[in-house]
C-alpha cells in the first residue's frame, strides 16, 4: 500500500470542539472516527466500490459497463472489491470518491458516510455508453 493517503478529510479536525456533547463523543472524536472509515476506503490498494447505485439498484452491471470488474463482496456488505484497473486513478474527499479512467476522464462518483448515526454507501455513475453497439451488448450481457 502506498504510503501517501489519498484522502483529504472536508473539514479540520482541529478546529472542531473537544468537548463531550448529548451524543456522548466530541465532534472532534465523531469526525476523527469517521476520518478513519473514509481511510480505510480510500487507500486500501484493492478498490472498495459500493454495492449500489444511487437509487438503491446493485451497482455490478453498472461497474461493468464501465469498465470495472467487481472480484467479490468486501467484509463490509456495503462494497464489492475490485482490482484497480491500469492507469485509473481516484481521489476521496470527505464522503465523496470520484473515479478517473486512463485518459483522466470521471466514471464515476461515491458517496460513503459511516458514522454514529449513518452507514451509507453509493455510486452515481459518469459515464454511460453511447453506442448501439454498446446496448446491444450490455442487453446481451445483462441476459446472460
Amino acid at each position: 500500500m502506498d504510503t501517501k493517503s489519498s484522502y483529504t478529510s472536508a473539514y479540520d479536525v482541529t478546529a472542531m470542539p473537544d468537548k463531550i456533547d448529548s451524543s456522548g463523543s466530541s465532534p472532534r472524536s465523531r469526525l476523527e472516527d469517521e476520518n478513519k472509515h473514509q481511510r480505510v476506503v480510500a487507500d486500501n490498494r484493492i478498490w472498495l466500490l459500493a454495492r449500489e447505485i444511487e437509487g438503491g439498484a446493485d451497482s455490478k452491471k453498472y461497474l461493468k459497463r464501465v469498465g470495472l470488474n467487481p472480484t467479490g463482496p468486501h467484509s463490509n456488505p456495503l462494497f464489492y472489491t475490485i482490482y484497480k484497473p491500469t492507469g485509473w486513478t481516484k481521489s476521496t474527499i470527505g464522503a465523496y470518491t470520484k473515479v478517473f479512467d486512463n485518459g483522466h476522464k470521471l466514471i464515476l462518483m461515491q458517496y460513503f458516510a459511516k458514522s454514529i448515526c449513518e452507514n451509507t454507501a453509493y455510486i452515481t455513475v459518469e459515464d454511460q455508453p453511447k453506442t448501439k453497439i454498446r446496448k446491444i451488448i450490455e442487453f446481451v450481457g445483462d441476459i446472460l
